[in-house]
């Protein structure tokens, strides 16, 4: 007579597979959102630094015009284009009762999907 035995770790190999499928999938998942995540805050700390370099040389301009020639109360707003990313420039000069002048300069990107502004300004005599 012939005994059969039953193999009790039958199936134990596919569960051990499917759990091993289950958490790479987890892994995986937490490393996609965590690459997204670093892409986004390098594409607007990049937005930032361009925002940054404009309102530097938006200072530089009125720091090498005589004071004289900036009128208080003067405001301009423009548009600048770099690298294929617009970005808004406001401008806005206050007179002092000291006779100095303080150039306001705020510039945005206008962009949909990320959010970069910087505000500098500069105190003339």
């Amino acid at each position: 007579m012939k005994v059969v035995t039953k193999n009790k770790e039958a199936g134990i190999f596919l569960i051990e597979l499917l759990v091993v499928i289950g958490m790479l999938g987890v892994f995986g998942l937490a490393l996609t959102k965590s690459s997204i995540v670093s892409l986004r805050m390098r594409k607007t700390a990049q937005l930032v630094s361009q925002a940054n370099q404009i309102a530097l040389d938006t200072l530089e301009e009125f720091a090498a015009k005589d004071s004289d020639s900036l009128a208080d109360g003067e405001s301009n707003s423009s548009s600048k284009t770099v690298n294929g990313m617009e970005y808004e420039v406001q401008t806005l000069i206050d007179g002092k009762s000291d006779g100095s002048k303080v150039i306001y300069v705020d510039v945005t990107a206008l962009t949909d999907k990320y959010s970069a502004s910087v505000s500098l300004d500069l105190v003339v005599y």
